[in-house]
């Protein structure tokens, strides 16, 4: 969402839904560490569940930077593509004649 640079309040959505499935994974796996399931599977999804969180609410804090940068990147990426494809074509005309 935020690359395809949609509404702010769009991309507020998205998060919020995210972050509502996250936390309530990340509250499901406390309540294993209540009552003492300590397994490499709980330990994997309370990482997997705080990575959403904090993905998303740095998207949210950062989005029109982040936005911006991309946009950046994007245009200087076509750039070089057009330029390297006339270098091509000039390169295919030399060995064609």
């Amino acid at each position: 969402m935020v690359v395809s640079q949609r509404s702010p309040l769009r991309v507020r959505l998205c998060a919020t839904v995210a972050v509502t499935f996250a936390l309530t994974l990340f509250l499901h796996v406390a309540t294993w560490f209540m009552i003492g399931v300590i397994t490499p599977v709980t330990f994997i999804l309370a990482g997997l569940g705080a990575t959403c969180i904090i993905i998303n609410l740095i998207l949210v804090v950062y989005q029109s930077r982040f936005g911006e940068q991309y946009s950046a990147l994007q245009e200087r990426s076509l750039r070089s593509l057009r330029e390297y494809l006339l270098e091509w074509k000039q390169t295919i005309k030399k060995f064609a004649q």
